[in-house]
């Protein structure tokens, strides 16, 4: 049996996080409106009963997300109930001139990734 079996039995050990930014205030990242569907449909399928793997409750989604401390917490959060944790996230992703990857929020500034995009580390390890 694999993992994703074992969770798929026990919906209550699993967590997701779906993450989506459509908006953006930077002229320099086009506006992603096919991201809100995206995120609702993804949601649908992963809580439903007959070929999801979590309870709806179980299962957070945040759309065009301002600030990374939001994601962070959700992240966190998810992630201390949970044996299972999937993070999805949907959106423009940066690289900064070090290789550094961001994921672009709402109010993700081109010249202060730092400050304003999340960087990709954190949703991988809260």
């Amino acid at each position: 049996m694999s993992n994703i079996d074992e969770f798929r039995r026990d919906p209550r050990a699993s967590s997701a996080i779906l993450v989506g930014t459509s908006q953006y205030k930077s002229e320099a990242f086009p506006n992603l409106p096919v991201v809100v569907n995206n995120i609702t449909g993804l949601k649908e399928v992963f809580t439903d009963p007959s070929i999801g793997f979590v309870l709806p409750d179980m299962c957070s989604t945040l759309v065009d997300p301002d600030q990374s401390s939001l994601v962070s917490r959700a992240v966190r959060r998810a992630a201390s109930t949970a044996n299972f944790l999937l993070f999805y996230f949907a959106g423009h992703g940066i690289v900064d001139r070090r290789g550094n990857l961001y994921l672009g929020l709402t109010q993700t500034d081109p010249d202060d990734l730092a400050t304003s995009a999340l960087p990709f580390p954190t949703g991988r390890d809260p």
